[in-house]
């Protein structure tokens, strides 16, 4: 059954709830052991003052300021983690140690992790994020970040050396499925809010310091080495009520990401070795570095070593076992695994193999449902679906479905037989963006466009443009929306002065003829949303819209632009009470907005939205492109860019609906 990623973002959002009610009652416990301390230091200090004769009184007043002290410093550290990590998944890339890796890497093992990212990012739907490799002999991965805009996504050295192409293609599949989750920004938030709570254990240590740099000439040294010391035992005492926060809010997401990898690759083959060298390694997937405790829900496979890991106990580890998640990806085995030595030996088929014997399958499989829905039935430049309607009937929504998974495959099939030229010029920073431009390039506007080129480029830009601009103006637009996907990490290496230069120039070549189509309307928007991000990360971690009255303004105009594709007036109006049905909004009380062209139409609180309200958004513009029982080039180039926008993938759908 196909995975509903809405329902899985909306179980995130509601972990959230959970992490803060922990956090709470984590914070409260901190609090009262920090007031415990701080009787006993005042106890220590006033027993040569105390009056026998006076009525004790209860130090209330030390209390509420040692309370208030506590409470305010580990809001204050939060916010200040939450700051620094609202900067993007780059952020806890780097902190782990983590390598870029450039666009243009040589290594074959980079190139073969970059294109199966690449298979990935297709397949999701979203933007193939930047990557970083992490000097560490072990296997493991992550994904970090607030967004799919703003993601990036970690390998070990020893992912790369020692696993398969097939297994390579299982992890990472897994850690696409905790992008579109929306496990990241719950792992972000759960990373800013522990390191609040460890904050106790790192002011204990600061004050031992002190003790061991003074002398204890009346006894407040030995006070402070007590407070210190007491500090520290809270202080661990928070990371393992931290640990046990991991565990209740991470490791059934672990079981979702791996049947969500599964779903990806089709292949369980590929994730469940990956487990079972992981399982047979001595280091597992033991990340040697200062931070990855902290982090250690982020992994693919616990970072922890296994000491570690048997001190903290079953209910405390923020992974599931990993012979538990191999049984569930493969139900009948029954627990053979390699041996150590054959687990550290690399696989070679990483470098070796350019393409996986399983993907090959797949893509034969893929040729031959594409010349079986080709059959019989011409196809036009603006109808996409007619060829599939004679061979796939069904209702009219169930036939959508089936026309984006077929379209979606299709265009991954058009992009790996992209020229080589075209594949090569993604992966450095000027040709990328002679790339970008070609994209929004007309061969009838030609020498007024390449007159901006040389005005508003670099001086390179336009020999780079000159060379591209016949080999990509054959590419249909879907294509070029799925080549613009892959250009991300590469872009997102430019500096902040050319990436402001590149905006205004492809804003110049949009306005050139007065007019912004759909292809150029979207482009746009990517531009402003995904590659945007690496400058503005800020921008992915604004409040949400939660209530369909709050984006209504900006969706109905949407959903009458749809509605408008249809062949005729009657349709259209078909179209739009369809649109308006799936929303549950009566046709009668909705007056229709004026039409206007999608390039004037502000997207931002659609992408801003909820999950679950997201999910009302994409049902509604399908039930509105299904309406008439055709997929038009435009309504499918709209789903597609809406879809990449919304950071969902475009066949999508409840698991209940039927789709």
């Amino acid at each position: 059954m196909a995975m509903n990623f809405f329902e899985a973002q909306q179980q995130a959002r509601s972990r959230t709830r959970l992490l803060v009610l922990l956090f709470s009652l984590a914070v409260l416990l901190l609090v009262a052991l920090t007031d415990f301390v701080v009787l006993i230091a005042l106890a220590f200090l006033q027993a040569d003052q105390v009056d026998t004769n006076a009525t004790p009184q209860f130090p209330w007043g030390y209390l509420a300021v040692s309370s208030l002290a506590v409470v305010s410093v580990i809001g204050a550290v939060v916010l200040f983690r939450l700051a620094q990590l609202k900067k993007g998944g780059k952020v806890v890339a780097e902190a782990l140690g983590g390598r870029r890796l450039k666009s243009d890497e040589t290594d074959p093992k980079v190139r073969v992790l970059q294109n199966v990212v690449s298979e990935m990012a297709i397949a999701a739907g979203v933007p193939a994020p930047p990557l970083y490799v992490l000097a560490d002999q072990s296997i493991n991965a992550f994904a970090a970040g607030f967004s799919p805009a703003d993601a990036v996504i970690g390998v070990t050295e020893g992912t790369l050396n020692l696993l398969s192409r097939d297994e390579l293609q299982g992890v990472i599949a897994h850690e696409f499925s905790h992008i579109l989750n929306g496990d990241m920004r719950l792992n972000l938030r759960l990373l800013a809010l522990l390191h609040g709570i460890l904050f106790i254990s790192e002011a204990g240590q600061q004050l031992l310091q002190v003790r061991s740099s003074g002398r204890d000439r009346n006894g407040g040294i030995l006070v402070v080495f007590g407070v210190g010391l007491s500090f520290i035992i809270i202080g661990y005492i928070g990371v393992l009520f931290g640990q046990l926060i991991k565990a209740a809010v991470s490791r059934q997401r672990e079981f979702l990401a791996d049947a969500s990898a599964v779903q990806f690759t089709r292949n369980p083959a590929g994730i469940g070795g990956a487990l079972k060298r992981i399982a047979a390694l001595q280091q597992g997937g033991r990340v040697k570095h200062p931070q990855a405790s902290e982090m250690s829900h982020l992994f693919f496979a616990d970072a922890l070593s296994r000491w570690q890991m048997g001190f903290i106990g079953g209910w405390f580890a923020t992974h599931p076992p990993l012979t538990e998640r191999i049984k569930r990806i493969e139900p009948h085995w029954i627990g053979g695994l390699p041996d150590a030595a054959t687990a550290a030996t690399p696989a070679g088929s990483v470098a070796e193999t350019p393409v996986s014997k399983p993907l090959e399958q797949r893509m034969a499989l893929l040729q031959a449902a594409l010349l079986a829905t080709q059959a019989g039935t011409p196809t036009t430049d603006n109808q996409i679906a007619g060829a599939t309607a004679a061979v796939l009937p069904g209702a009219p929504d169930s036939l959508l479905a089936q026309d984006l998974t077929v379209q979606r495959r299709q265009l991954q099939a058009e992009f790996d037989n992209l020229p080589p030229a075209v594949r090569h010029a993604s992966q450095h920073e000027v040709p990328a963006q002679a790339l970008l431009c070609c994209c929004l390039m007309r061969e009838q506007d030609l020498p007024r466009q390449l007159k901006l080129v040389q005005g508003l480029g670099m001086p390179c830009l336009l020999s780079e443009v000159d060379r591209l601009f016949d080999v990509v103006q054959p590419l249909q637009a879907l294509t070029r929306l799925t080549l613009l996907q892959q250009l991300v990490p590469t872009l997102k290496q430019l500096s902040q002065s050319r990436f402001t230069h590149l905006q205004q120039l492809c804003r110049a070549l949009i306005d050139l003829d007065g007019r912004c189509d759909t292809f150029e309307a979207l482009v746009w928007l990517w531009l402003e949303h995904v590659i945007a991000a690496e400058f503005e990360p800020a921008a992915q971690t604004r409040a949400r819209h939660g209530r369909l009255t709050q984006v209504l303004p900006t969706l109905l105009p949407l959903l009458h632009w749809v509605s408008q594709q249809a062949a005729d007036e009657a349709m259209q109006q078909h179209s739009w009470q369809a649109g308006l049905q799936a929303l549950e909004l009566d046709p009668a009380t909705i007056n229709q907005p004026q039409s206007q062209p999608l390039g004037s139409l502000q997207l931002l609180p659609l992408i801003n939205s909820t999950p679950m309200l997201k999910q009302q958004i994409w049902l509604a513009l399908r039930a509105a492109v299904a309406a008439d029982g055709q997929l038009l080039l435009d309504e499918l180039l709209v789903l597609q860019g809406v879809a990449l926008l919304l950071e969902i993938p475009i066949d999508s759908a409840p698991a209940a609906s039927g789709f």
